[in-house]
């Protein structure tokens, strides 16, 4: 590990610290504080050069280890010889978003290249974290590279 992040997102700043240099930089990221991230759409439709398709399916609701998510699954069918494969396959990503979190609590990935992985989140506690964790340690120097407010009149 080379480098240690802390992000505050009620400050939206974001410490990024470099190990074997003891220096870090203090950085803003977002817009508002009310925001709260959210993904993208998928993309969907033919591939470039008709290489293949990709559909996304809403799977809806659930509660995950008492978090409200909502279910997404992406396939790509990818056609023979579009990208050195004789013959033509299927991808799955099937992902379970926390919008209160802002993060995926589940992401499986299912592919003939690679196998099938799932990622869960696990032992989730959502009560505030004790400040003390997010603390620069003091022998780090932090350059605030934060841009500065603007001027008011």
């Amino acid at each position: 590990m080379s480098h240690i992040q802390i992000a505050d997102p009620n400050n939206h700043t974001l410490v990024t610290l470099v190990m074997g240099t003891h220096t870090g930089t203090l950085t803003t990221y977002g817009g508002t504080t009310s925001e709260v991230y959210r993904p993208d759409e998928p993309f969907v439709g033919p591939l470039p050069d008709g290489s293949g398709y990709v559909t996304s399916d809403a799977l809806g609701g659930d509660r995950i280890q008492g978090v409200d998510t909502l279910g997404t699954r992406i396939t790509r069918s990818t056609n023979a010889w579009a990208i050195g494969n004789d013959r033509p396959f299927t991808s799955v990503r099937e992902f379970w978003f926390a919008p209160s979190l802002g993060i995926n609590l589940v992401s499986k990935v299912s592919d003939p290249r690679f196998g099938s992985q799932t990622f869960t989140v696990t032992d989730l506690t959502l009560s505030e974290p004790d400040p003390e964790l997010f603390e620069v340690v003091k022998d780090f120097k932090v350059q605030d590279s934060r841009p500065a407010p603007p001027v008011q009149n």
